[in-house]
């Protein structure tokens, strides 16, 4: 069988592994090399692997931007197969994108890199964004803006019709280092597939709130010292807190990782904004 195998794909054995498998086809090839891997019982930590992943990786990254754009959700599937290498691969697809005339948000290259990675902005996640500043800078203000619109299309009724607050707040996305939800009951209703959907994106920043009002939802953005709340109903005020003067009372030692459960009335304590 292994054989009959190297005999039909001499291109193993030679200078070039790579030859037979090009990014323009990559779907095909790919599909032809796994049944290979699996003839030869090549594992993932092969050479031979690893060489054809990233092959196909630096073709991409050598590409105009609108080519190598198109090749990412290929490129992606390619990683999902290969765990072994997604990492590093990922970097250097990272750092491509961030070199592109426009680096238009990429749902798929941001969910992958925070399924991989986490969210950029907590600490305990810190170590796994192997990238320059600017990339990550780039992936976090592509979830920040993407969860701002989701917490106000979806938990603010108020504002589907009326997207002031989102337009106002998306002026700043890029200035917020963090941002934070702690929600009652009603987001968590399991047969909802949209809050289902925000959840999983907001992995890790969601804690549950104390208070019998299932309806309050909060939205918690981090600029510097100063912390904003903002409720889903846009008849509440916003809460600005300086947190030079102390923590607000909501927050506990542990920081947000592991923060528990928070009080909606513990929120009413900071300086009025107006709405704007």
């Amino acid at each position: 069988e292994w054989v009959a195998a190297l005999s039909a794909h001499r291109n193993l054995l030679g200078e070039d592994t790579c030859k037979s498998y090009h990014l323009s086809d990559l779907e095909k090839n790919l599909a032809v090399f796994d049944d290979i891997r699996e003839r030869l019982e090549i594992g993932d930590d092969s050479w031979i692997v690893r060489r054809i992943v990233f092959s196909q990786v630096k073709a991409a990254t050598a590409l105009d931007d609108p080519s190598f754009k198109e090749s990412i959700d290929s490129l992606l599937l390619l990683l999902i197969g290969h765990p072994l290498h997604a990492s590093a691969a990922l970097t250097l697809l990272l750092e491509r994108y961030a070199r592109c005339g426009r680096s238009d948000s990429n749902t798929s290259l941001r969910d992958f890199s925070i399924r991989l990675w986490g969210t950029q902005w907590l600490a305990a996640n810190a170590h796994q964004w192997q990238c320059s500043q600017e990339a990550r800078n780039m992936v976090a203000h592509w979830l920040k803006y993407h969860l701002l619109q989701k917490f106000f299309s979806i938990l603010s009724s108020d504002d589907a019709d009326n997207p002031r607050r989102l337009n106002f707040w998306e002026l700043y996305c890029e200035d917020m280092q963090g941002i934070y939800f702690a929600l009652g009951s009603d987001a968590f209703i399991r047969s909802n597939t949209e809050l289902y959907k925000l959840r999983h994106d907001a992995k890790g920043l969601i804690v549950r709130l104390a208070e019998g009002r299932k309806d309050i939802q909060t939205l918690i953005m981090q600029f510097g010292q100063h912390h904003v709340v903002e409720f889903n109903h846009y008849n509440y005020p916003a809460f600005f807190y300086d947190t030079l003067h102390g923590l607000p009372p909501f927050y506990l030692s542990k920081g947000w990782v592991d923060i528990g459960a928070l009080s909606a009335s513990k929120m009413s304590n900071g300086v009025v904004a107006a709405a704007p």
